[in-house]
């Protein structure tokens, strides 16, 4: 039971703060003693000085470091700021010019942020976190390292670690130009990653802006974000950042290649500009791409992101692909996805199982490549005529629109199912402007197949294409053939005389549209449902401030009300000054309505902090009630100033707090 201690503070209380150690390029490693009035001058001498718990500190200028430097635990690094500090490195070795290397399970409890580092393509990479949890890195600029700018791994070697690594983030970081390709030709070695992670449960990554541009030669093929050590992810969330690949004519075009991911994998809110590649290899004789082994609920959700290009590219590009096998629930919805050759392409081999696939209330703008036919909405068949599982595979309330080049696009949705397919449901979609078919499915054998209640309009034949292989127990009915009504040429929202409205057929999934309004009982067809009411943003309140210390502090907040529409964001912001939103600092707790706990973080000792929840939907953000704190351990909330009246006037001489135990 919790018990409530006012406390009143008449002055600041004298707390015994980290040990800072200061560098400086005007500095001395001979004659300083790492004070801020007499810095040390290399970051490499202040860090070996340094102990667990200390912060070196390095001021404004450029250093040039050629020598690896070791970080141990609990050491941080803390630059002016990004802005003021500028690191060159010519380090050369692989595990990069930082180094915080343990054994598996070990906290590092420490952090690295306010730096520029720039590799010149000569220095192989930034950072490498291997075997440590509790590392952030943050408020960062990393530039034209060769291989990989930052890496994370919680396995010391190339094998699923024994003991993942946890509560490792890597947020408000500026990467460009980190990633290259080890190999010859298009097919063989190894392309790496500006952001490389492998072994981590419940790692975040959010609002970083992550690019790879084209390099010249062979060297062209690394990626935003890459997998190391054969992957092996839970939990991992990568949310509200840019990620920008150059679009790239090879074998492999990721923005983001992640093998290996075992449960509770979610990609949101984020612009992204290349394939998200769910990739794996076998693993004990069984070919796991994305699966959920530990019961969290999913394998992976792909959601609320802009993926793709600003028009059709001259060579192909994918959406998402999925390989080699998935099992425990793959959903992939409310995303936009514009010009693409494929959105979505799947493919396994022998004994693969793909099933709870769930791919709804997405958009799809653009299809095809400049100047070449046969491009596909999907693309889902095999690497070779394999023994392949297919189960509980669904298409439901998605707008495909070829585009304005729909001569150039073949079909809808394709598949060549070459195996034992089973449950493939493709209900209210609309499917508009390609060459040849709204649906077609070759080659494959089909054990229930829906094919219910969707509007096709503009493709060469608007009936659905079979050629070859066996259906059974075929439902396929309701389909319409009509104009959509389209709002614009670029808003998909329906008019209300659209023969697409109230002509679906209902489905467990989706329940909200791409907007995040709630189907009706008898929905529409196509991603957005037609509703003529009112929508407001959601209703909530901040909850009280708790586990207060000298850098972090927890909070959250009640959602009691959605507006009318799906919160599609939540989490709490805060400020040293009033009225925080979510331009300042921010958590991102999940979607709903109902309560949650956010951690803050990040903290300056001894300063007040101001917090509010925050919930977003379709229509805006909403804010609930402000609450203060002073970041200092044994302190609380603050409720209200204590006030002396002195010569007739009222002086305030302390905060009044509120420390609940």
């Amino acid at each position: 039971m919790k018990k409530l201690a006012f406390i009143l503070f008449l002055f600041c209380s004298v707390l015994q703060a980290q040990t800072v150690l200061y560098v400086s390029p005007l500095g001395s490693d001979i004659t300083g003693d790492g004070s801020s009035g007499n810095p040390w001058q290399t970051i490499g001498y202040a860090v070996g000085e340094a102990t667990s718990g200390d912060v070196v500190h390095v001021g404004t200028g450029t250093y040039n470091v050629s020598s690896q430097i070791a970080v141990g635990v609990g050491i941080s690094i803390e630059g002016e700021s990004e802005d003021d500090v500028t690191i060159n490195s010519t380090v050369t070795n692989i595990h990069g010019t930082f180094y915080l290397y343990s054994v598996e399970g070990t906290y590092g409890s420490q952090h690295i942020s306010g730096l520029t580092m720039d590799g010149g393509l000569t220095a192989h990479s930034a950072i490498w976190v291997m075997g440590r949890s509790d590392v952030r890195i943050y408020s960062c600029t990393f530039t034209n390292f060769f291989s990989r700018g930052v890496t994370f791994t919680g396995a010391v070697t190339d094998v699923e670690p024994t003991t993942y690594a946890v509560y490792n983030m890597f947020y408000d970081n500026y990467l460009y130009n980190n990633a290259d390709y080890y190999g010859t030709g298009k097919v063989s070695g190894d392309g790496k990653g500006n952001l490389v992670i492998g072994g981590q449960d419940g790692f975040v990554v959010f609002d970083n802006y992550i690019e790879q541009p084209l390099r010249s030669g062979s060297h062209n093929t690394g990626y935003p974000i890459k997998f190391e050590f054969g992957g092996y992810y839970r939990n991992l969330k990568i949310y509200n950042n840019t990620i920008i690949r150059c679009a790239y004519d090879g074998t492999w075009d990721f923005a983001m290649e992640l093998w290996h991911c075992r449960g509770g994998i979610e990609i949101y809110n984020n612009r992204i500009q290349g394939g998200i590649d769910f990739g794996g290899s076998e693993v004990g004789g069984t070919n796991w791409s994305a699966n959920d082994p530990t019961a969290i609920g999913y394998a992976a959700k792909v959601y609320n992101n802009d993926i793709g290009f600003d028009a059709l590219q001259s060579v192909q590009q994918i959406g998402i692909y999925l390989e080699r096998g998935h099992t425990g629930g793959m959903y992939i919805y409310n995303n936009i996805f514009r010009n693409h050759w494929n959105v979505l392409q799947m493919y396994g081999g022998d004994g693969d199982t793909f099933e709870d696939v769930y791919f709804y209330s997405n958009i799809i703008n653009g299809v095809g490549q400049v100047g070449t036919s046969g491009a596909n909405t999907t693309e889902w068949g095999t690497i070779d005529v394999a023994n392949i599982v297919y189960d509980n595979i669904n298409f439901v309330n998605n707008t495909i629109y070829a585009g304005t080049t729909a001569t150039l696009a073949n079909s809808g949705l394709r598949f060549t199912l070459k195996g034992t397919a089973t449950n493939i449901t493709i209900r209210n979609n609309i499917i508009r402007g390609f060459r040849v078919y709204p649906i077609y499915i070759e080659n494959s054998t089909i054990n229930t197949l829906s094919i219910e209640n969707n509007l096709y309009y503009d493709n060469g034949t608007n009936d659905e294409g079979i050629s070859g292989g066996t259906l059974s127990n075929v439902t396929n009915q309701n389909n319409i053939v009509g104009d959509p009504l389209f709002l614009g040429a670029t808003d998909f929202h329906i008019e209300s005389t659209s023969p697409a409205r109230a002509a679906g057929i209902y489905n467990a999934l989706p329940v909200y549209d791409y907007d995040g309004i709630p189907f009706n009982a008898t929905r529409s067809i196509g991603a957005y449902e037609f509703y003529s009411g009112t929508i407001s943003v959601p209703t909530l309140t901040t909850t009280t401030i708790t586990d207060i210390t000298n850098t972090t502090a927890s909070s959250g907040g009640n959602i009691t009300s959605t507006g009318g529409a799906a919160v599609t964001a939540r989490g709490v912001c805060w400020s040293t000054s009033e009225n925080p939103t979510t331009a300042d600092s921010k958590t991102t707790n999940g979607t709903g309505t109902g309560t949650f706990t956010s951690s803050i973080i990040g903290l300056t000792t001894s300063l007040t902090y101001f917090v509010r929840a925050y919930a977003t939907n379709s229509v805006g953000t909403a804010y609930g009630n402000q609450r203060s704190f002073i970041a200092e351990e044994g302190k609380g909330e603050t409720i209200g100033s204590v006030l002396i009246k002195h010569n007739g006037e009222f002086v305030k001489v302390g905060t009044l707090l509120i420390k609940h135990e």
